[in-house]
């Protein structure tokens, strides 16, 4: 019995992107990665005046912005879902 053998890729080829503009993306999320690894996640002197807001009993929240970007976000999920 003979058998056939047909070329297999590799998997490192297999891998890449089918296409010019989704490797485009992918170096884009990688230099995106890398702008956010050179800050910090969290901005330090915003969050030390909101202490101090919090503290002195004078942060106040503004309930109608909340709930307009609470609307906003729910609004792009549907969105997003339907497509």
């Amino acid at each position: 019995m003979d058998r056939i053998s047909s070329p297999v890729a590799p998997a490192a080829r297999a891998q890449r992107p089918a296409n010019a503009a989704a490797q485009r993306d992918t170096s884009g999320l990688a230099a995106t990665s890398r702008s956010f690894a050179k800050s910090p996640p969290v901005d330090a002197g915003r969050v030390a005046t909101l202490r101090a807001q919090v503290q002195q009993g004078s942060y106040r929240i503004d309930a109608k912005a909340v709930a307009n970007r609470m609307l906003a976000m729910r609004k792009d999920w549907t969105s997003n879902d339907a497509s």
